[in-house]
């Protein structure tokens, strides 16, 4: 049977597909949305550069489907494809899915449920690690209960406590989205942008449901071993947007900011080391260098390469003199 929702109309949800060479399992992510219990959505699919038949397979749905619009871009990363969608957006809420991924049956009915009964800006379901196959591999992350307000989130997404980084498995309010919210050619967009989510929101629910089942796809671009050096890099990156941010932040308190200036140390020089140890360009060890230099400014101190390769040793039995410097200094 065909669905077709009218051009007119507003739908209440917009959700966000970018897609690059994911020919292997682009039907099952779309019927996994398009099936869905709920259906008063549109979904925008950004083909960025596909060179498989990938935009065949979007063209092929949007025939039967009317909810579907399918936009083409030449290659410009995950990114740059979010920010394209998100500007095409007509719905008051966001979902976003990536292409090789797939939803639970009723995913999205399961978030609105809980987000009018709590009358949350965000609301977040479980995610599911699987393999290609749709195995069951492990639940991704801890998963909190009932409800954060803004503080509290954002606290928690800075740490890597309770909260994960990714932007699926979730609902947004349209309006948390400024214009590029997405950093391009980053591969850790999501970590150096979802903590604006958190500051700028009321209040958040999580719902302990299962609603979206993360493919561990070995040839996906975070599994990638030739990306490790740059994927890093893009990790150290987002540290410093974190930082930087935390800094400015009016819903931290002054101890706060000095713990997360303790661990943004301790963090980004753990994967410094890393990065000289994976054979880096002459571009990638520039890089390298200035971010050394940035964080030794953090620090306010001299930090040698043998002081990062052993930082986490010392800076979790760290002495009082050192532990005084790193926090209060």
């Amino acid at each position: 049977m065909q669905t077709r929702a009218s051009n007119d109309s507003t739908p209440r949800l917009s959700i966000i597909l970018p897609c690059y060479n994911v020919e292997k399992f682009l039907d099952r992510c779309l019927a996994s949305i398009l099936s869905q219990d709920f259906s008063d959505f549109e979904l925008l699919a950004v083909d960025d550069g596909s060179t498989d038949s990938t935009g065949a397979i979007l063209a092929s749905w949007a025939q039967r489907d009317g909810r579907l619009r399918v936009h083409t871009q030449p290659n410009a990363g995950q990114s740059a494809a979010r920010n394209h969608a998100i500007g095409l957006a007509r719905a008051p809420w966001l979902m976003f899915v990536d292409a090789d991924d797939y939803l639970e049956t009723r995913s999205i009915e399961t978030l609105f449920r809980a987000q009018a009964e709590s009358q949350a800006d965000v609301v977040a379901g479980r995610i599911k690690l699987v393999t290609t196959d749709g195995e069951d591999i492990k639940w991704i992350s801890q998963h909190p209960s009932g409800q954060m307000d803004s503080r509290q989130a954002l606290w928690c997404i800075l740490n890597f406590h309770k909260l994960h980084n990714y932007v699926f498995a979730k609902i947004f309010r349209r309006e948390l989205f400024g214009q590029d919210f997405f950093p391009r050619g980053m591969m850790m967009e999501d970590v150096a942008s979802m903590h604006r989510i958190y500051a700028r929101m009321g209040k958040m629910c999580f719902v302990p449901d299962r609603v979206y089942n993360y493919v561990d796809n070995p040839a996906g671009t975070m599994n990638n071993a030739t990306h490790s050096v740059r994927r890093d890099l893009d990790f150290i990156k987002a540290c410093f947007i974190r930082y930087e941010f935390a800094q400015q932040s009016d819903k931290l308190s002054p101890r706060q900011k000095r713990f997360f200036r303790y661990k943004t140390i301790k963090r980004i020089g753990r994967v410094i080391p890393q990065c000289y140890d994976a054979e880096p360009t002459e571009a990638q060890r520039e890089q390298l260098a200035l971010d050394h230099a940035r964080l030794e400014q953090i620090a306010g101190r001299t930090l040698t390469m043998e002081d990062l390769r052993h930082i986490r040793r010392r800076m979790l039995l760290p002495t009082i003199r050192t532990k005084i410097a790193l926090l209060f200094g």
